[in-house]
């Protein structure tokens, strides 16, 4: 039986004859991760999916006779067919779906990388981009796909990680098979440049009912702006804007007192309209000047990387492994490649690429950080 020769790697998916086996190659990725790693190699240092599958299959030999032994002489036994639909995806059109109205920040990205990810993908598909708002609806529909390869999306985290939190979305992001981040956004509290209300983080903590701009209703702005002043210590009033134009001219009207914008308030700061206190980063954007505080220089340094924007492509819970690496290479070689690095000059719209697996830790880690504020996430949720 399989199990008196396999179980000494503690393989969860082959155990005797009678019970289904995951495909081949995944078993042996399985074992190898588990028993070969930790003496071999760093798997840290993989972040090829297929390579690392590759090397799985070429060093786990004897792992290999076992599940012959398992298979029978003539290696046949029941499979789930990922091997096959593996070697010939992708098999059709691949659709992107962006849980935002077209024009956005999103759908911008989303239709970029569709317009450059069928060079790296064999067979070159047509990538088409569907818009699915609001958030929840396009966030639904990427879930309930068939997780075939050929439907993913970009997500909006925090936002839509924040809506699970304090309601029951028809999905669970923590299930979310992640293939990569495209994009990062940071956050900086921005003032008018000639009458700023306050000059500095100080100033804003010892003040009473600071009015705080942002955009949108309970999106990834607004979680920012409330979770960012809860951390801060600031007293402070939520002002939404329906976009980050509308809230940059209430601030230079004075109509709000500090607006945290992204990369949408380079040129304001360029142009000497806007001024910023600090950002809540571990390192300063292209578009924000080097003497400006970082979250640790004003001692909170748990505010970098966690509370930002984050544009990740996630695809439905079950994709197998060896499509989501073909997927995650795909997307990684196509965020590298000249024609996006000259769509995000022309555009102003930075690449900031990570893994899936990186994806996954840094959308983890703030699921820990906004747990700690739900009771602000709800007050909040009650603007909708």
């Amino acid at each position: 039986m399989c199990e008196s020769n396999l179980s000494k790697f503690g393989c969860p998916y082959i155990l005797a004859h009678n019970t289904p086996l995951m495909s081949y190659r995944r078993a042996i990725s399985y074992i190898y991760v588990h028993c070969y790693c930790d003496c071999m190699v760093d798997r840290k240092t993989f972040t090829n999916r297929r390579k690392f599958l590759q090397v799985a299959g070429a060093t786990a030999v004897t792992t290999s006779a076992a599940l012959a032994g398992c298979l029978g002489d003539d290696g046949a036994g029941d499979s789930d067919g990922s091997e096959d639909s593996a070697d010939s995806f992708p098999s059709g059109d691949i659709q992107i779906i962006v849980g935002s109205s077209a024009g956005g920040g999103f759908d911008a990205y989303a239709r970029a990388v569709a317009e450059y990810l069928p060079d790296y993908l064999e067979g070159e598909p047509n990538v088409v981009v569907e818009n699915r708002p609001p958030d929840r609806t396009g966030a639904a529909e990427i879930y309930r796909a068939d997780p075939d390869g050929h439907t993913f999306g970009l997500w909006n985290v925090p936002g839509q990680l924040a809506s699970q939190l304090v309601d029951e979305p028809p999905y669970d992001i923590e299930e979310v098979t992640w293939l990569a981040r495209v994009g990062q956004e940071t956050y900086s509290y921005a003032v008018n440049a000639d009458d700023p209300a306050y000059t500095s983080l100080e100033e804003l903590q010892e003040a009473d009912n600071v009015t705080l701009g942002v955009t949108g209703v309970f999106g990834t702005a607004h979680i920012v702006g409330a979770i960012s002043a809860a951390v801060l210590d600031i007293d402070v009033t939520i002002v939404p804007h329906d976009g980050a134009s509308d809230a940059i001219a209430s601030l230079l009207r004075g109509d709000i007192d500090v607006f945290p914008g992204h990369s949408t308030i380079g040129s304001n700061l360029s142009d000497g309209e806007l001024d910023v206190l600090f950002t809540l980063d571990s390192e300063h954007p292209p578009y924000i000047p080097e003497d400006v505080p970082l979250a640790e220089d004003i001692g909170y340094p748990e505010l970098a990387d966690t509370v930002q924007m984050h544009r990740s492509f996630g695809a439905p819970p079950g994709l197998d492994d060896e499509i989501a690496g073909i997927l995650e290479d795909a997307l990684l070689e196509t965020f590298e490649s000249d024609e996006m690095a000259a769509w995000s000059d022309d555009s102003g719209r930075p690449i900031v690429p990570a893994t899936g697996e990186d994806a996954r830790e840094v959308i983890l880690s703030t699921g820990d950080l906004l747990e700690d504020y739900t009771d602000v996430l709800e007050e909040q949720a009650a603007m909708e």
